[in-house]
């Protein structure tokens, strides 16, 4: 999360943008201003980010590869090899590669993070575990350095099965109320866009059907499914005058229901908005662990680069600083948080 408030300040400093605000959860960047997309590319690939417009995220989405997961997957697997023929005996030349190769697919994604923080002079938590890495490497301790490598790969992963539940979860809030609806007109009934209809107009609801906006009943009567919508677990009874709402289930009889709200304005949509607006805000635990980052993320490379002169005791305490690194706890405990939230969110 520290990357995504960091590219929200970079894009906000670019020529032009007032304002710019990432939401993780529905992958939606939303900036204020004349916005240079090919800037903001530029920006984003400094964090790990592939900037799209609407059509190209599309397209982008049919032919996704999980890279996280296939990195974790070859890192934890050299590191199991290397392991295992290293408590085997065999020849260093054989085991070493081996770790290496761990090592640069596990950090492969905190390697390009760290190259572009170093260039803004921004020691951030990727240039922290990249610096334990390269010192496991520089003291001979190839296990350790595969090791944080891996973690911090599996923590990425974590990060990305945890946005992507967030985000179905978002997507089926949206799925619940329909994209089309019948609509009474002097001709007869039309089937349109939700978008097309207008307070005041008079949708047809089959029985069976789900209603596609919010409204009244101008006519008929039957029992209405609004688990969705309030959580209650039996139908309730409806009659004309009665409100209902976008997204719950007509269980028998059909209604002509006259529309009160824009589908803008739908319950459904009002609660849509409200889960992403909590999406962008951070919780108190995870802003303190961001502004404590800030500040003993460099202490801790500034304390362990102070002891250089003294390899001995280099070896122990400088490594132990860094691998043990509260950033990289702070970040497995969040996405544990993030879990948590989100499976409350779902209920």
């Amino acid at each position: 999360m520290d990357c995504a408030a960091k590219f929200e300040k970079n894009v906000a400093a670019l020529p032009g943008v007032s304002g710019a605000q990432l939401n993780i959860a529905t992958r939606k960047l939303t900036v204020d201003g004349a916005a240079n997309l090919e800037l903001i590319r530029l920006e984003g690939k400094k964090e790990n980010y592939s900037i799209y417009s609407e059509t190209e995220q599309q397209e982008q989405k049919k032919s996704k590869v999980n890279w996280e997961f296939i990195r974790a997957i070859v890192a934890a697997a050299f590191l199991a090899i290397g392991f295992i023929m290293d408590k085997s005996g065999a020849a260093f030349a054989i085991v070493i590669p081996l770790y290496l190769i761990a090592m640069l697919f596990g950090g492969w994604g905190n390697f390009k993070k760290a190259f572009y923080s170093l260039q803004q002079f921004d020691f951030n938590m990727s240039v922290l575990m990249s610096a334990a890495i390269i010192g496991a490497i520089a003291i001979s301790q190839w296990e350790e350095g595969a090791v944080v490598a891996l973690l911090y790969a599996v923590s990425e992963l974590l990060e990305s099965w945890t946005m992507d539940r967030a985000r179905r979860s978002i997507r089926e809030l949206m799925d619940i109320a329909p994209k089309e609806a019948r609509v009474i007109r002097a001709t007869g009934e039309v089937k349109i866009p939700v978008e097309d209809i207008q307070v005041d107009d008079v949708v047809v609801v089959l029985p069976g059907e789900k209603i596609p906006m919010d409204g009244t009943i101008a006519k008929g009567e039957t029992a209405i499914n609004q688990s969705a919508i309030t959580g209650e677990s039996v139908s309730v009874e409806k009659w004309p005058g009665d409100e209902v709402f976008a997204g719950t289930l007509n269980t028998h009889g059909a209604l002509e229901i006259r529309v009160t709200k824009l589908v803008k304005d739908t319950t459904i949509a009002k609660i849509i908005h409200l889960v992403e607006e909590a999406q962008t805000k951070r919780a108190p635990a995870q802003a303190f662990v961001e502004r404590f980052a800030t500040i003993y993320t460099p202490d801790s490379i500034s304390f362990s680069g102070s002891y250089s002169p003294f390899p001995s005791f280099t070896n122990g305490l400088c490594l132990a600083a860094m691998d043990l690194s509260w950033p990289c706890l702070a970040r497995g405990f969040l996405s544990l948080c993030a879990c948590r939230i989100d499976t409350r969110c779902n209920c």
